[in-house]
């Protein structure tokens, strides 16, 4: 049973939303009409889910209900600023529906959010892709990461040949797939690249 609070401040259509998720086996859903009231909710019962559908976004009370149980949001709502995705992404939002949802739309996101996956309108995507510094996204698999994390460390092809169980021509091969992507011509130079991209830590 996934125990769901739905945070809505329409007090008919809250009820309609409600009943509506309800219906779905194994969803079990509280509706509370304020972050005050979802607060008391949350001190008291753990959920699986947080559906935030009030009319004001009050960034302080949502950082507050997420102080006290660290769960997955979906957001009802439009989203116009980078910095605001920005900010309710670090808040644990990790579904975005407009609020001319449809009912198949709605559960679909639901069930989404619950197994942890994504849900972005293709609006809010392309908002995001346009964003500085999103428009040299590089894709990179994990053998690809990690090859650029132990070149951060400072070992040779030979090394990372033995790391890999791998010829030293197959740590060549990676590496060219990698300044290609880079549209680099050094390991250096993609190191680099990989860290102002964040995709690598080291």
């Amino acid at each position: 049973m996934y125990s769901i609070l739905l945070m809505d401040d329409h007090l008919e259509s809250g009820e309609v939303t409600k009943s509506f998720i309800g219906q779905e086996r194994f969803f079990c859903v509280t509706r509370v009409a304020s972050t005050i009231e979802a607060a008391e909710e949350m001190v008291k019962y753990s959920f699986n889910l947080c559906i935030y559908y009030l009319n004001k976004i009050i960034l302080e009370e949502l950082e507050h209900i997420r102080g006290i149980q660290a769960i997955p949001i979906l957001f009802v709502g439009q989203v116009h600023t980078y910095t605001m995705i920005d900010k309710l992404l670090h808040m644990g939002v990790i579904a975005f529906i407009d609020k001319e949802f449809s009912s198949e739309q709605l559960i679909r996101a639901v069930r989404s959010a619950l197994d942890g996956i994504a849900v972005l309108p293709v609006s809010l995507l392309q908002q995001l892709h346009h964003h500085e510094g999103m428009m040299d996204y590089v894709p990179l698999n994990n053998k690809e990461r990690s090859i650029l994390e132990w070149i951060a460390e400072g070992k040779s092809n030979k090394e990372l040949a033995t790391i890999f169980c791998v010829s030293q021509r197959t740590i060549e091969y990676y590496l060219t797939n990698i300044f290609n992507k880079f549209k680099v011509s050094s390991r250096l130079e993609a190191v680099i690249a990989a860290k102002r991209r964040g995709i690598i830590n080291v």
